[in-house]
């Protein structure tokens, strides 16, 4: 992408292959099944138990397809088995009531396999409906919520500001503010509603231009001083060297760094320190956002990016959305994405790279 064009995020991969991938696999399936039937008709003499070695070969197709091609490879492979397999070789010589008994379980068997497939196939489809259509309703009810709030907001602002001077007065100031901060974070909790729900929809866009990184830290930084002093958490950013600018949307990034940086406040205790670092790293610029925290547990890395992440697993918002949306901007930038260092006890190390705004990988 050029500079300052729009990223769109890949959409989410379907759960149903297409018609091309589920009958491919037929055929894939079939050239194996007929070399194994070939081999054995020439070195085996005679009964060796098709069901097994024939049944891996419908599940395989039924676990790509579903039922039609399930069924359709487990008849193939019964003609494939009666012509390999019967007495004489290549004969279609199926009389023995063993013989026949085989066929119909093998079919009987296939016939179950492919309907247990489908079955689970129709189930990840609900579930995967069930889950855009909760996505959907959230981001229409976020979206319904903005307005309202905007003009709350607003109306609080002036409300302080029409307030009559003296201890009345005082007091109406007081109890704005309180609602101010309360309107503020369901705000706060809106944006990160629908920013999941773009991102989990495939519909995050951002529009990247060069950006200098000593004024994006300082931002991000100054943002979050109010509350490190409350907290008696030292703050600061640091470039270990003149980095070159990033390409990226510098509210997007301002946005995943705050989301990252109020995450490590939240779990540093008083008297620790937080540090938003810069380095050039292998063609492009690392950021890290350090910590001196408890570190992050070992049973919750792999998850930790997950959406609804709630307090104890570091979240960075009262949603569970932080990390996840942070995860998601950095994504959508086509940068390195965000990996965690830590030990528990001895902190962590939120880190991603960005491209720079000129050399090969700043053209995406």
């Amino acid at each position: 992408m050029s500079n300052g064009g729009v990223h769109r995020a890949d959409s989410c991969t379907p759960y149903r292959a297409s018609a091309i991938a589920r009958y491919g696999s037929v055929i894939v399936v079939l050239i194996v099944a007929a070399a194994i039937g070939d081999q054995a008709a020439e070195s085996w003499h005679l009964k060796i138990s098709f069901v097994t070695i024939y049944l891996a070969l419908v599940v395989v197709a039924a676990w790509i397809g579903g039922l039609g091609p399930g069924v359709l490879t487990t008849l193939a492979c019964a003609l494939m088995a009666a012509y390999f397999w019967s007495e004489p070789v290549r004969a279609f010589a199926v009389a023995s009531r063993h013989d026949i008994v085989s066929l119909g379980l093998f079919v009987l068997l296939g016939g179950l396999t492919s309907l247990i497939c489908e079955q689970l196939h129709a189930a990840r489809r609900r579930e995967h409906r069930q889950r855009l259509l909760r996505e959907e309703m959230l981001a229409l009810v976020a979206h319904e919520l903005k307005n309202p709030l905007n003009a709350l907001h607003l109306a609080l602002s002036l409300l302080r500001l029409e307030a009559p001077s003296g201890p009345e007065g005082d007091k109406l100031r007081v109890l704005v503010d309180r609602m101010r901060r309360l309107t503020g974070g369901m705000e706060h909790i809106v944006r990160d509603l629908l920013d999941a729900a773009a991102i989990e929809a495939g519909a995050f866009s951002i529009v990247k231009a060069p950006e200098q990184l000593d004024g994006l830290l300082t931002e991000v930084v100054e943002s979050h001083l109010d509350a490190a002093r409350r907290k008696g958490v030292s703050l600061d950013a640091i470039a270990s060297c003149p980095c070159p600018p990033v390409l990226c949307d510098r509210a997007r990034v301002i946005q995943a760094l705050s989301n990252l940086v109020g995450n490590a406040l939240k779990f540093t205790p008083q008297g620790g320190s937080v540090h938003v670092r810069a380095d050039a790293v292998d063609g492009e610029v690392q950021l890290s956002v350090i910590d001196t925290g408890p570190g992050v547990p070992a049973d919750v890395l792999d998850n930790l990016f997950e959406r609804y992440r709630h307090g104890e697993q570091r979240s960075g918002s009262e949603t569970g959305l932080g990390l996840y949306i942070a995860q998601g901007i950095i994504r959508a930038h086509g940068g390195r994405p965000i990996v965690v260092a830590s030990r528990p006890g001895r902190g962590s190390t939120f880190m991603f790279g960005l491209p720079p705004a000129t050399g090969p990988r700043a053209v995406r």
